[in-house]
């Protein structure tokens, strides 16, 4: 009887040891799902410090005539932020010539070169945008135009800034990473 008493027990025990680990587990599940995920309105854009930034344009697909239409299709540069709401691009822009069989090619006139072009940065808000966005105008005044905007998010602590064309620029969405 007291052998069986013990097995009971240990048995017992057993049971609420796991019950009790079962249940620990089951907390801290529930506790990494509570996690709340920062939003994009909690984080700003970069006031200091350089990105390297690639945006690119989709390729004009299904189009039957390609012979020698150029469109911008690449862009690869720095955005160094100066302040809250200023910015400097230095950077190529890479315009390909596409050819009949839809393959693209890219000549050294294909490649247009800019620097330290000026860049404002305005907060988004519901009325204007989207809440957590930014507005990105980069100011030209060459052959492309004279200006280019950006809608712009800033995700990943602001190391992350995601890109996509608004005005003055061919379709195209890209990343800014610091």
């Amino acid at each position: 009887m007291r052998f069986l008493t013990m097995t009971l027990i240990n048995k017992n025990s057993k049971l609420v040891v796991g019950f009790a680990i079962a249940v620990s587990l089951f907390a801290l599940v529930l506790k990494i799902g509570d996690t709340k995920a920062q939003t994009s309105s909690s984080i700003g854009m970069p006031t200091s410090g350089s990105c390297a930034m690639l945006m690119t344009m989709p390729v004009p697909l299904g189009w039957t005539n390609l012979a020698n239409i150029r469109t911008g299709f690449n862009i690869l540069g720095r955005i160094t932020f100066t302040g809250a709401n200023s910015a400097i691009f230095s950077g190529a822009v890479v315009n390909p010539r596409y050819q009949s069989n839809n393959s693209p090619t890219v000549s050294p006139s294909d490649t247009v070169h800019l620097n330290n072009i000026p860049v404002s940065i305005t907060a988004m808000t519901a009325s204007t945008g989207f809440e957590g966005g930014y507005k990105m105008t980069f100011t030209l005044n060459n052959s492309f135009g004279t200006s280019i905007d950006l809608n712009a998010i800033p995700a990943n602590n602001s190391k992350t800034i995601l890109l996509q064309s608004s005005g003055g620029l061919e379709p195209a969405s890209g990343v800014c990473q610091l």
